[in-house]
């Protein structure tokens, strides 16, 4: 069967192609053909490569960044004298920009998950993105925290994406940087993350 090359390929033309507006199976389907231009191997290779349809997409188009994030990550040494919390933003915004070219679809994406209510693939798809990006600022505990953090960051990353897609221009992200360092310092509160969920749980009367 085709390579993993043709694979990402096909979900990497998925995604810059992609429509709310268009029945999703018909779309995966044109992007095989794109590919391979075998329209009698298109089905087989859609139930192959793709039994899950839409999931599977994007969960493939998820592992496609962070490997390109993992990357970015092995070629900065600049990272080695930052803080937690500024590689926090670091990676957020590096994903950003591997995200670029497909700025528009990911608009397009928003609108189609939430108007075919994919709330669970969503949710698995923040937590991983989340997971991920603590990972590689180097955060590995295993500790009460954990979830915490990444429900937390998850909020971040959320109201970050929506800034970067609806107000930035920059190649740059000048104001996309600024505004996460604005929700890191006030959502966050790293280093301190103890204190923090120790407040929000006595406004909720638990002690």
């Amino acid at each position: 069967m085709y390579s993993r090359r043709f694979k990402d390929k096909v979900v990497l033309n998925f995604v810059k192609n992609f429509k709310s507006s268009e029945d999703v199976g018909n779309q995966i389907q044109r992007s095989l053909f794109d590919c391979c231009k075998n329209q009698n191997s298109v089905l087989r290779l859609s139930r192959y490569h793709f039994p899950n349809g839409f999931d599977n997409v994007l969960d493939h188009f998820n592992e496609i960044i962070e490997a390109k994030l993992i990357k970015v990550s092995k070629s900065k040494k600049i990272l080695i004298k930052m803080r937690l919390h500024e590689k926090i933003i670091f990676f957020i915004l590096e994903r950003f920009k591997i995200l670029t070219p497909f700025k528009n679809s990911i608009s397009e994406l928003f609108v189609y998950m939430i108007k075919d209510a994919r709330f669970l693939l969503a949710n698995r798809l923040l937590f991983k993105i989340s997971d991920q990006i603590w990972h590689l600022s180097g955060d590995k505990s295993l500790d009460f925290n954990f979830y915490t953090k990444r429900i937390i960051l998850i909020k971040v990353y959320i109201l970050s994406l929506s800034f970067w897609l609806r107000n930035e221009d920059s190649t740059n992200l000048v104001k996309t940087k600024i505004f996460t360092e604005k929700l890191i310092k006030k959502v966050l509160s790293f280093g301190k993350i103890k204190s923090f969920l120790s407040s929000n749980l006595r406004k909720f009367g638990v002690n």
